[in-house]
Parts: C-alpha cells; sequence; structure tokens
C-alpha cells in the first residue's frame, strides 16, 4: 500500500481560542527540519470548531496531581495518558478507584476488606510517585454505544457522532475522528512545553500510552499516525509514544469497512488493522504488553476467530486466518493472561466499564503491597511485584507484566506468555515444578505471574545519549540500529580461557543474547564497540566495561554501573539481565 495521505486533519481547541489550528501547528512544524520528500503535499490543515453542547471536559488532554486533581504539564518527566473504553452517561475517566468495591469497610460487608484497608483509592497518586505526568485523553461523548460504532469513530470521521449532555445523539455536519483530536491536543502541548531530559529519580524519560478495551485501538492508532508523521519529518522524536500498555483489548474480527482517514486505506477489522499496525511499530521501536482477562479470547467474540484447533468449548489457537493475526500481536507483546475472583463484589454499572483488569494495572506501577516481602534481596514493601512466587524463587530474578516493571524488561520479554500460577516444591524431584493455577481474590499488586520462559538473555538497548544524562531516553531518534555489541565470558580452565559472542542492534536499537547454563558462573563483560562516529556518554569516567544499566539487583534505581555480572548457576535457574548503553557523538 503506497502512502498517499497522512491527512493531518487538526482540531482547533475549544471556541474561545484565539489562534486556529492550522496556525498553531503551523508554527510548530516550521521549527522542525525542511522535509524534502515529495509526499508532503499530503498535508492538510483544518480548523475545527468543537461542539458546545459537550461536558466542560469534552475532547480535553487532562493532566492530574496525586490527588486526581486538575494539575499542570511537566516538561522533565515521563509522560503516561490513559485511553479508557466505552462509557456510561455522566461517567468521567481517571485514575480512581471505585470506592464501594475496592476500598475498606468492613469485614462484615466485604471480605477483601482487609486487604484493602490501607489502599489509596486515587491511583493517580502512586502515578505521580513514580515522577509521572498522569494524564487521560477524554472522549466519554464519543465512548457510548456499541464497541463497533465506538471503534469506527477512531478511525473515520464519517462515522462520528457523540451524545450530548442533554443525552441526545448528535451526527455534525462537520465531522473529525478521534485520533485527529488526539493528535492535535499532543502536538498543542508539546509546542508549548516540548519534553525535556527528565528529573525523575525513578524513570527514564519516555512517553506510555494505556488503552482499555476500545481504547486501546485508539492508542494504536494515535501511536501509528504520530510516527508516519514523524518519519516525514512533522513532528519531533519526542511526541512518539514509545510504550503502550492494551488491557482487555477489543481486537474484533467482525468484518467491516474500517476506513482509515489518514492512511486513505480500509481494512476488513479491528483485528487486521492493529496487527498490520502493532507489528509495523514493533519493529520500530515501541513497547507492546497487554493484560488480557479471558484465557479463550479468540472466541470471545459473536463469530469466533478462524482458524482455531479443537472442538466447541476447547479450541486452541491456530496458526491460521484471524489466529495468525492474534498471533503477530501475540510475538510483538509481553502479555499476561489475568485471573481474579473478586469480581463477585463489583456492580453492575461497573463491569459494564470493563476496568477490573485496567485498575490491577494501574495499582501495579506502586509496586509490591505484600508486607510478607520483606527480604532486602527484593527490597521490601513498596518496591516491586514479583512475577513469580517468592517462596519458589529465591534465586530467581525474573518479573512479570506490571505497570511497574521497566520498558526495557517488558522489551526483553516480548513474545513470552504469563499466566497466573504458581510452582510448589516437589517432594520426588526436589525442584519447584508442580504448577498450580493462581487466582487472585483480593486487589493486590502481586499477581504470581509464571511463564515457559527458560532461557536466560543479557539485553538492552544502545542509543544516543543527547544530552550526556544519565538516564534513558527513548525518543523515536535515539535508536541506534547496525552496533556490534561483543560479549566476553571468562570461563573456568576446563572449558578454555574467554568465550566472545557478538550481536547487532535492530532497529530499534536493542541487541539480545541467549546464555546457555553451561556458562553460568563467568564473569561477563560488555563492550560496545562504537567505531568512529560515537563515543561513550556518561556523568562519569567511562571505560568498555561500564554501562548505562537497570540493574537486575536494584531495578528501580534509573541507573547503575557495574564492571561485570557473575551468572548464578542452577538446574532451571533463567535470568534476564538488562543493560543500556548511551552513546553520544565523538
Amino acid at each position: 500500500m503506497k502512502r498517499k495521505s497522512l491527512l493531518v486533519a487538526i482540531l482547533s481547541g475549544m471556541l474561545v481560542l484565539v489562534l486556529s489550528a492550522a496556525a498553531v501547528l503551523a508554527v510548530f512544524i516550521a521549527k522542525l527540519p525542511e522535509n524534502n520528500n515529495d509526499n508532503n503535499e499530503w498535508i492538510r490543515l483544518r480548523d475545527y470548531s468543537l461542539p458546545q453542547d459537550l461536558y466542560e471536559y469534552g475532547l480535553t488532554l487532562e493532566w492530574l496531581d496525586e490527588r486526581g486533581n486538575p494539575a499542570g504539564f511537566n516538561a522533565k518527566k515521563p509522560v503516561v495518558i490513559l485511553f479508557e473504553g466505552a462509557v456510561p452517561k455522566n461517567y468521567k475517566s481517571s485514575y480512581t478507584l471505585d470506592s464501594d468495591i475496592y476500598y475498606y469497610r468492613s469485614a462484615e460487608e466485604h471480605s477483601i476488606a482487609d486487604s484493602s484497608k490501607d489502599m489509596n483509592t486515587e491511583l493517580a497518586f502512586y502515578w505521580n510517585s513514580a515522577g509521572y505526568n498522569v494524564g487521560v485523553f477524554h472522549y466519554e461523548n464519543y465512548a457510548q454505544g456499541g464497541l463497533q460504532d465506538i471503534v469506527k469513530k477512531i478511525y473515520s470521521a464519517r462515522n462520528v457522532c457523540y451524545v450530548n449532555n442533554a443525552g441526545e445523539t448528535v451526527y455534525p455536519s462537520e465531522n473529525f475522528n478521534l485520533t485527529e483530536v488526539f493528535v492535535y491536543l499532543w502536538l498543542k502541548l508539546l509546542e508549548t512545553t516540548p519534553l525535556n531530559d527528565t528529573d525523575t529519580p525513578f524513570g527514564c524519560q519516555e512517553v506510555r500510552f494505556i488503552g482499555n478495551s476500545v481504547g486501546a485501538n485508539l492508542a494504536v492508532s494515535v501511536a501509528d499516525y504520530l510516527y508516519l508523521a514523524y518519519e516525514e519529518g512533522l513532528i519531533p522524536p519526542y511526541a512518539v509514544p514509545n510504550r503502550i500498555a492494551m488491557v482487555n483489548p477489543w481486537f474484533s474480527n467482525e468484518q467491516m469497512t474500517l476506513d482509515v482517514d489518514f492512511r486513505q486505506d480500509a481494512y476488513g477489522s479491528a483485528l487486521e488493522y492493529n496487527a498490520k499496525r502493532i507489528g509495523e511499530l514493533a519493529k520500530k521501536g515501541v513497547v507492546f504488553e497487554m493484560v488480557e482477562e479471558d484465557s479463550n479470547y479468540f472466541t470471545s467474540y459473536a463469530v469466533p476467530y478462524t482458524g482455531l484447533i479443537g472442538q466447541e468449548g476447547d479450541y486452541l489457537l491456530g496458526t491460521e486466518g484471524d489466529c495468525a493475526l492474534f498471533r503477530t500481536i501475540l510475538a510483538n507483546t509481553a502479555t499476561l493472561w489475568f485471573a481474579q475472583s473478586y469480581q463477585n463484589y463489583f456492580t453492575d454499572e461497573y463491569r459494564l466499564l470493563d476496568r477490573a483488569a485496567l485498575d490491577w494495572y494501574l495499582y501495579s506501577v506502586n509496586g509490591s503491597d505484600d508486607s510478607s516481602l520483606t527480604d532486602s534481596y527484593y527490597g521490601g514493601p513498596g518496591t516491586r511485584p514479583m512475577a513469580d512466587d517468592i517462596i519458589n524463587y529465591l534465586s530467581g530474578r525474573l518479573y512479570g507484566v506490571s505497570a511497574w516493571t521497566p520498558t526495557a524488561y517488558i522489551r526483553a520479554v516480548r513474545g513470552v506468555q504469563y499466566k497466573m500460577q504458581k510452582k510448589d516444591y516437589n517432594n520426588e524431584t526436589g525442584k519447584y515444578d508442580i504448577v498450580t493455577d493462581f487466582v487472585m481474590q483480593r486487589f493486590q499488586a502481586e499477581a504470581k505471574q509464571c511463564s515457559d520462559l527458560s532461557k536466560t538473555y543479557v539485553c538492552g538497548y544502545v542509543y544516543y545519549n543527547k544530552n550526556n544524562s544519565r538516564y534513558v531516553n527513548w525518543s523515536a531518534d535515539t535508536h541506534l540500529k547496525n552496533i556490534k555489541v561483543t560479549l566476553t565470558l571468562e570461563l573456568s580452565e576446563s572449558q578454555g580461557a574467554t568465550k566472545i559472542f557478538t550481536s547487532m542492534t535492530g532497529e530499534d536499537g536493542f541487541y539480545c543474547f541467549e546464555i546457555e547454563p553451561k556458562y553460568y558462573e563467568s564473569s561477563m563483560t560488555l563492550t560496545v564497540l562504537t567505531g568512529t562516529k560515537y563515543a561513550y556518554a556518561g556523568q562519569r569516567e567511562i571505560n568498555e566495561s561500564i554501562y548505562e544499566q537497570y540493574s537486575t539487583s536494584t531495578l528501580n534505581t534509573a541507573s547503575v554501573y557495574l564492571d561485570q555480572t557473575y551468572l548464578e548457576k542452577g538446574s532451571s535457574l533463567v535470568q534476564i539481565i538488562v543493560k543500556n548503553c548511551g552513546l553520544k557523538l565523538r
């Protein structure tokens, strides 16, 4: 498909704005490098007037403080933006837990009360504590009705309608799709407050989207739009998201004509569009994670996915048809199959929101809330949730899918599927190999995630450190591809003196080595061959074996410098060691 048109159709803000949308974006683009691409004629700047009968927050990008109140935007903090799914009338999207369900009442009224009595129901508190700008894209007036109708509004202006504040459905004469709305609001913000290096002690500079239900479709569409615009030189690299969480995503295989305005193309289903886009965006550097409550997701629609294997009621995901499309999504995503039983306490209104997994994900950025996690090796309460049962994996270094898990680690486990299981000790084998399902019976951070991951990796990003920062910058222009990385293992005398492996970074700047168990207990040194163009970057004295990294023992401290890493030996031990290296121009 030849790209002919990326319709940069931009909304003005509210009617009271003095500048038109065209003028605002024209000023913005004028500051960018000149692009000689012949496709520049597809830019069409349009001025829109927003409907006056929306709620006062309708079609806005709101920033929240730790109490869930409106806040300012800090250009030196990483960004998280929530795209919620279908909502009822008079509902406003937020990071607030339903206190009737989760907050402390009494043991007689609520059997999980004891576990939630100390919980802050304003989940924005935890994200603010982690150093983020906490945002919500408000499109609630457009997110009412059937999911199929809502998802069409994401891509196609001619399908847009909304419910006004009087409860009436309105079909405006001049339409715009929801992707265009968000892009305008986001770019208008960045035009006045461009993102800079982070001053957040617990995080790197990143832009993260969280999409729930049909909101996952919107998050992917916006990322697609922004990446196309970035590649044409129209927007700065920091405007592009680098991590997208998809929670209970609505990847329906229902056949429909899905017109995508900015691509001037049509797709046969939401599943088809998302499979194609996620595959492309993952290659370019967007890190995807998914939390899904339905383990039989592929049969959850009116028409089950095509290509399923098995008999009715006992299907498995096949490799053809719709199953092949969904496998593309899974291959580019770290996935958690989420299971919980506390939905027994949900109200009917809350069930309609399909927010249970979303609320868990939002809360998980807090890290562990299990008071039994006191071992200093794990950092104690409030630091990190375990991927696996802490009792069974005292020597393991695996972390599961959660909002807390660092982006580089989520990239490392791309394609890995985590199930909520626990492993118990087997007296016959002397190993923790008895696997049983784990269902979360109270709202908590720990999900006891297990996977079939059986390999040890040493991996990370090599990136351009534009401002010699001690923090990783995930901007789209920092990915350094085709950089040679060398891993040197100092072996025992019986194995020889050293073993050297080499790897080249991919398009997203990521490299990865698989370490065989026979090489465990070897000292490891990583070297990035910078060539003549780049040199090591950092605020300390740098030599070839010191790297900016998320250490496996101190993952929440932003950066740690180590000369070598020692691989522990164990018959079933799997480790993922992430080392990121920032380079600068000579």
